[in-house]
């Protein structure tokens, strides 16, 4: 870690704010793991009124290193006294897209590590957005021929549009990768886009 030549303005405003920081509420759930986490944003709203409070910012800056992605991140106070550190993960996706999921990734660990901060408990995270998006998105069972046509009629146009690009037409086969990803619409469009994918190359 580098600091600036002298920490004693930033060091106890960074006691202050921390100690008025709270939990991150889990907001958001990986398809893949089945694992709920906070995103960026609600990590955001958590820290930034405060850091605004003491008058302190954050700076992400993404960069390179042999290949790797790395972000840069510096605690800065408006002394102009600063903590900075860097941290990385892996090596650099092939796919752009996945490029910015690793940055975003780096920018809610380093946050929340620099804030001193972690996501809430796994009970309290059982208990609000887990029930909430159970009930959102709880599967339609589909018992008959008749339930299948009507659970597939309820799927949203994206959805829809993804199984006719990976040319997944016939409702028994749909239906079956609907349950194979136990009724994840999220999983299931990036399922789908996979598969579609691979027909174009």
């Amino acid at each position: 870690m580098k600091t600036s030549e002298s920490i004693t303005k930033i060091t106890p405003v960074i006691i202050a704010a921390q100690a008025e920081m709270k939990e991150v509420k889990k907001n958001a759930e990986n398809p893949f793991t089945k694992s709920e986490y906070a995103d960026l944003e609600a990590v955001l709203k958590v820290v930034r009124p405060i850091l605004a409070k003491y008058k302190l910012s954050v700076l992400q800056f993404p960069g390179f290193v042999d290949g790797r992605p790395i972000l840069t991140y510096r605690l800065l106070h408006e002394s102009g006294e600063w903590f900075e550190d860097d941290c990385s993960v892996g090596t650099l996706p092939p796919d752009p897209q996945k490029v910015g999921s690793v940055y975003t990734y780096l920018r809610r660990y380093s946050l929340m590590a620099v804030c001193g901060i972690a996501p809430e408990d796994d009970d309290a995270s059982q208990s609000e957005f887990s029930k909430k998006k159970k009930k959102a998105q709880e599967p339609m069972r589909a018992r008959n021929e008749q339930d299948i046509y009507s659970l597939l009629k309820a799927l949203p146009t994206k959805t829809k549009d993804f199984f006719k690009q990976a040319k997944i037409y016939e409702p028994f086969e749909q239906h079956k990768l609907y349950r194979a990803v136990a009724g994840d619409l999220d999983a299931l469009n990036q399922l789908l886009e996979e598969k579609a994918r691979k027909i174009q190359h």
